[in-house]
């Protein structure tokens, strides 16, 4: 697929899909922000685990983020998965149950640690990831809080990594004028 029909798939998905579960239970439906470009990982079968337990707040994430995992190959097994916690600092970690093949999982990984484990199975695991926030809850200049103050990085910034429905569909309808 071709970048600009996936950057359109992805950002009708979180208008579509994601900004009505976020918004869930509220009058009317918000806007989200969400990181525009998805990570792509490939889990080979082996004994090696892709990457190590962790929760995103590591890596300077706001905290109200939502991950969005969704794997493009199935079936999704114990094995060739992946791992978390119910809630922060529970540590009952348990694989998520998705057959794969268009099917996604919404988990709390800033604060929920998450893992994978070596994959025993035959089948190599793809799948894509990103991360989602209610527009009302994104902090435009966020700074986590444990950084120095003499640390002037800011990451995740709309317009640098993230974006928003509102430019995604303006971005849509230049693309349809020009057709």
């Amino acid at each position: 697929m071709q970048g600009a029909a996936f950057r359109e798939l992805l950002g009708r998905f979180a208008e579509e899909v994601l900004a009505p579960l976020l918004w869930e239970g509220e009058d009317k439906v918000g806007g989200v922000v969400y990181q525009r470009e998805p990570t792509f990982r490939c889990h080979m079968p082996g004994d090696k685990a892709n990457g190590a337990r962790h929760r995103d707040y590591v890596y300077k994430r706001q905290p109200t983020e939502i991950n969005c995992w969704l794997p493009i190959t199935g079936p999704i097994s114990a094995t060739n998965g992946l791992y978390a916690e119910s809630s922060p600092g529970a540590g009952d970690f348990t694989p998520f149950s998705c057959p794969g093949n268009g099917s996604a999982v919404m988990f709390w990984g800033n604060q929920c640690e998450h893992y994978s484990t070596p994959n025993e199975t035959s089948v190599t695991r793809l799948s894509i990831d990103f991360r989602v926030i209610r527009e009302d809850l994104f902090v435009e200049e966020y700074r986590a809080p444990w950084l120095k103050s003499s640390d002037d990085e800011i990451r995740f910034k709309r317009g640098q990594g993230y974006t928003d429905l509102d430019e995604e569909r303006a971005w849509r309808a230049t693309r349809q004028d020009s057709k």
